[in-house]
């Protein structure tokens, strides 16, 4: 690895400098950001006025006609009443025309904030009526284009005809994850429609939109590299580009809806020196806030193992209704409310075991950690006494550009390469991952070999390390500690 790599930036008038100028960009991005949300609250507030105004224009027209109608029939009144129902449609036309001009600068308004500004208001222009002007229905609307997008991408990827295998196992994987993204997109919508939904449920509902991309990604990398990935890949340019802008949107709007109801948890910008919140905000008992209430009470017990009562229980002697843990899977109820609990007693358990996405609420009780799965790696003892050399092993290499690894804090055995990683292909990915070590043990540890990739940084500092422990990466202790279950939240070392 090249000393540039930790190099200091030069003389202390020249960092002074580059400190002096990298605040000054700071304060700059800040003044740019409050305007920007002073202009949305703007928009946001002349909307809600139009809309206001048109709902008593619309209401004092109605009682203005109920009550020419009360007071006789003669023709006069009839003349009347019908040159007063010709001017309130005159009136209800161009205050339509004003709802939508309001809409249009509450669209602009949002979609400046994102990173495809003309498809985002090509998208919600084509969507926008005069009744949806708030940033709710701006943001659903957002979500909502995203399916019809990924739809159209999808059934290209579907009408592809190949005899090659890895083309039709591609095809196949395209439609299972298919099914996948529509279901992050109806859970995000749902969460849009709950009361206060963008504001509390934000980090969640970015969680499952960027879900939405990961499935796009998924079809496309199945392809091998030929004409076909090319076509598919370029079909899914509009679905990641709305759904970029839709996680933009919701991402400023929870702040902007926290604002308008009159204080918000969190900031709408970084203060300075302070960076914005990661994880999911919590609630006043250390709960995330998008923890349902069923669940929140299961969490406040005192723990899973003292609440919970099993629906069935698999044992290995046959003292279960099952033997299996796939049998207890295969007869749970297609619709259940509430968790469905699978108590697992002490045993060993040889089985490849697959909990679909239609088993909702499955949780397995064991009898311990060190009781119930019981498994041993002897594949090393394997490949040796079979008396062939050993098949070399890696840790991990770059599937994706910006690849992020840490190995920290395990034993690794003679049988993991000296390299220690392996390229995907060629030199992709090398110059943007990022790979480190911390504290591993045994003879496999021993990073002298290691390749020199740019991105790898051997062994890493306690300091550094501590940023991916359970409690600093997970932000885990409120929400497990309620649950009573053991759990090492720093490091060992």
């Amino acid at each position: 690895m090249s000393s540039s790599a930790f190099g200091d930036f030069g003389p202390l008038t020249e960092r002074r400098r580059a400190e002096k100028a990298r605040q000054q960009r700071r304060r700059i991005m800040i003044a740019a950001g409050t305007i920007s949300i002073i202009i949305i609250l703007i928009a946001m507030g002349s909307a809600a006025v139009m809309y206001s105004g048109k709902k008593s224009s619309s209401d004092g027209g109605h009682k203005s006609a109920s009550k020419g109608k009360s007071s006789g029939g003669s023709d006069s009144d009839s003349g009347a009443e019908a040159e007063a129902e010709s001017e309130a449609e005159s009136e209800s036309g161009s205050e339509s025309k004003t709802n939508l001009k309001a809409v249009s600068k509450s669209i602009k308004a949002m979609c400046s904030q994102t990173d495809y500004t003309d498809a985002c208001e090509k998208s919600l222009g084509k969507a926008a009526n005069a009744s949806s002007s708030s940033p709710k229905d701006i943001i659903r609307s957002a979500v909502e284009v995203i399916g019809d997008a990924i739809g159209q991408a999808f059934d290209r990827a579907d009408l592809i005809l190949s005899n090659d295998p890895l083309v039709k196992g591609a095809v196949a994987d395209c439609k299972e994850v298919f099914a996948d993204a529509k279901d992050d997109l109806n859970s995000t919508l749902k969460g849009v429609d709950d009361k206060d939904g963008i504001a509390k449920q934000s980090y969640q509902l970015r969680i499952w939109l960027s879900a939405v991309i990961a499935n796009m990604e998924t079809c496309v990398d199945g392809f091998p590299d030929d004409e076909f990935k090319a076509k598919v890949k370029e079909s899914f340019n509009d679905g990641k580009e709305l759904t970029s802008n839709a996680l933009a949107l919701i991402e400023k709007g929870s702040s902007l809806l926290s604002v308008l109801k009159g204080g918000s948890k969190r900031r709408l910008l970084e203060e300075e020196g302070e960076p914005a919140q990661a994880g999911p905000a919590l609630d006043k008992d250390g709960i995330p806030e998008w923890v349902p209430d069923s669940e929140r009470r299961v969490l406040k017990g005192g723990g899973f193992k003292s609440t919970l009562t099993p629906n069935v229980v698999v044992a290995k002697d046959g003292s279960g209704k099952f033997k299996t843990i796939n049998e207890a899977l295969a007869a749970m109820p297609k619709t259940y409310d509430g968790r469905y609990v699978i108590q697992v007693k002490e045993g060993v358990y040889e089985e490849y075991v697959t909990i679909t996405k239609t088993m909702k609420n499955v949780t397995f009780l064991g009898d311990g950690s060190k009781k119930s799965i019981k498994c041993e790696f002897q594949a090393e003892a394997a490949l040796r006494d079979s008396g062939r050399p050993p098949i070399r092993n890696y840790l991990g290499r770059p599937w994706r550009e910006c690849s992020r690894t840490i190995v920290m804090e395990s034993e690794l055995p003679d049988f993991i390469d000296k390299a220690g990683y392996l390229p995907w292909n060629g030199d992709f990915g090398l110059k943007t991952l990022w790979y480190a070590e911390f504290g591993n043990t045994g003879p496999g540890a021993n990073t002298a070999g290691r390749v020199s990739w740019p991105g790898f940084k051997k062994v890493i500092s306690k300091a550094d390390a501590t940023k991916f422990t359970v409690e600093n990466f997970l932000h885990a202790q409120p929400w497990i500690d309620p649950t009573g279950t053991p759990v090492k939240y720093d490091l060992f070392t």
